[in-house]
């Protein structure tokens, strides 16, 4: 099956029967775009250790961004979660689909403090509510290992310090070097 597809658009296709669960609803509304305002913030890192990878929780304020691959903002290698946030405002208030669109790899997110879910795979499209007036969207994005795997010098003191992992290298470390897209874009 082939299909051109725009920016933005999704498609789902199914080899039987199209659960119920997984049927996205049309939207009917005005859609709202949020290019601007962006801000980002690491939250959590995961680096190759001595031992074994290590999971460290990142500090610091929220840093203005632009939508798009975080590598060029927080370093090639970041493996870990990122929090994006930006505050809008909506003409109504109640139930609204928020398409993500591209994410790398997997998101959560929240509406005003309230938690919406999180995906692992697309379409990242969520049914949220929002309130009339000031909203505040928060989406963490987790990427892969392969930005800390798929790094030479990483990759050479790992040999160093773990035993050989031939199974990985052979089925999994061809991946490592080429899933490096990081981010919400």
């Amino acid at each position: 099956v082939a299909r051109n597809m725009r920016g933005g658009e999704t498609a789902v296709y199914y080899t039987g029967d199209v659960p119920e669960h997984a049927r996205l609803p049309r939207f009917a509304g005005k859609a709202i775009k949020l290019k601007e305002g962006w801000k980002m913030r690491p939250l959590v890192s995961h680096v190759a250790g001595k031992e074994d990878f290590e999971i460290t929780s990142c500090s610091g304020e929220p840093k203005p961004c632009k939508l798009g691959d975080w590598r060029n903002a927080i370093g090639r290698t970041f493996s870990g979660k990122v929090e994006y946030s930006v505050e809008f405002d909506s003409p109504y208030a109640g139930r609204a689909q928020l398409d993500l669109g591209k994410v790398c790899w997997a998101a959560s997110v929240k509406v005003n403090g309230r938690d919406f879910g999180s995906r692992f795979f697309g379409p990242f499209v969520f049914d949220v509510d929002v309130a009339e007036g000031r909203n505040e969207l928060k989406v963490t994005v987790a990427n892969l290992l392969a930005n800390q795997l798929g790094d030479a010098d990483i990759r050479a003191r790992i040999a160093k310090d773990y035993p050989p992992l031939s199974n990985y290298e052979r089925y999994q470390g061809v991946y490592d070097g080429i899933n490096h897209d990081s981010g919400l874009f």
